[in-house]
């Protein structure tokens, strides 16, 4: 990749935009997937972990595990159901949970938690 950078600038190279792909050895390859991300954002509301069952509270993480869990459904429908493409490592659409943050303290019912989560497609799939 140096090596192609320092061709590019030596011949003047002069470009409005750059993409970059992910893991691929550092070669060039043929076929990728295109990459889309979303952020869940969840508020609800916090109380004490005491109380967290008196119908006063809400619990932010709870319900992102209902979304986390249909995602997880989605991703083994997708494996069942998805047309595979043989020029791809990984040869059906994927789509993953990523990343939670959620709670402040062990005592507290989170009035917070954020998922993020991201599809990536063979072109035509899902």
């Amino acid at each position: 990749m140096a090596y192609l950078l320092t061709q590019l600038k030596e011949k003047g190279f002069k470009g409005d935009g750059c993409l970059i792909g992910g893991p691929a050895d550092m070669k060039v390859v043929t076929g990728n997937k295109g990459f889309c991300e979303w952020h869940v954002e969840m508020q609800r509301k916090a109380i004490h972990s005491s109380m967290a069952l008196m119908s006063t509270s809400c619990n932010a993480i709870e319900y992102d595990a209902q979304i986390i869990a249909e995602i997880c459904e989605t991703a083994l429908d997708i494996t069942k159901s998805t047309a595979r493409e043989r020029n791809y490592s990984c040869p059906l659409a994927c789509i993953s949970t990523d990343a939670v943050v959620g709670g402040n303290a062990v005592n507290t019912v989170p009035a917070e938690c954020d998922v993020v989560c991201s599809v990536r497609r063979p072109l035509g799939h899902l």
